[in-house]
């Protein structure tokens, strides 16, 4: 299998009250040359990552891809292997640190959850491929991470895999206080461990005491809700 990897398009946005998401985008049309191989086996059309709407809240995460096959399952079913390749991990890297929310399990590591680790595994060492270039983007954790919070994750269809990405999955989960509360972070993800179809971007989420600074001179000047949008 040939690699190729792709840089996507970060837009952010912001939602109502406490709560921040950013939306990492990708090219997605037909043969958009973001992938080597059939777009239906591998594109990835956004990943959308959202923070609680209140303190202690969950987190979600919800990504658009096509994976070779309509995906309909929940937990460790949710996103099956592929051939002999698995999903990768939706990898986030902030203040130095290495985390994962893991959507396939792997070296004691559970579909749903978030964990943090050591660093992280290229394609080459995650399929025990040697001849695989050096290049190949992260696609797992390193084992031995530890769990920070738990996780349910699901997939259903969602579009015609070209137009609109042919599955969606959806990941539920906790995260300790002050996750991503302070500075930049960046995101990667592979569709599969063989490291073609990847997505990868930064932002920054806005702390939520200053989102609240925003929403009091509305409600004492216009006596209404202040409400942002990107």
């Amino acid at each position: 299998m040939l690699f190729l990897k792709v840089v996507f398009v970060l837009v952010a946005s912001a939602a109502l009250a406490f709560a921040d998401s950013v939306t990492f985008h990708g090219p997605f049309p037909p043969n958009d040359g973001s992938v080597n191989g059939s777009h239906l086996d591998f594109d990835i059309q956004d990943a959308i990552l959202a923070q609680p709407a209140a303190p202690g809240g969950d987190w979600t995460l919800t990504i658009h891809t096509n994976y070779g096959v309509g995906l309909t399952g929940q937990g460790e079913n949710a996103v099956p292997d592929w051939r002999s390749y698995a999903v990768g991990d939706f990898l986030i890297s902030w203040n130095g640190g290495f985390y994962g929310v893991v959507l396939h399990g792997h070296n004691g590591y559970s579909a749903g959850n978030l964990y943090q680790a050591g660093g992280y595994q290229t394609a080459r060492e995650a399929t025990g491929t040697p001849t695989y270039p050096d290049t190949t983007p992260p696609v797992w954790l390193d084992p031995g991470g530890v769990l920070l919070g738990g996780g349910t994750i699901s997939s259903a269809m969602y579009g015609d895999g070209a137009i609109k990405a042919e599955s969606v999955i959806v990941d539920v989960f906790h995260a300790p206080a002050g996750f991503l509360a302070s500075g930049p972070f960046t995101v990667g993800f592979a569709s599969a461990t063989c490291g073609n179809g990847v997505l990868s971007g930064g932002g920054q989420f806005v702390p939520e005491a200053d989102m609240l600074w925003l929403l009091v001179p509305g409600l004492l000047i216009a006596g209404r809700r202040l409400t942002r949008s990107a």
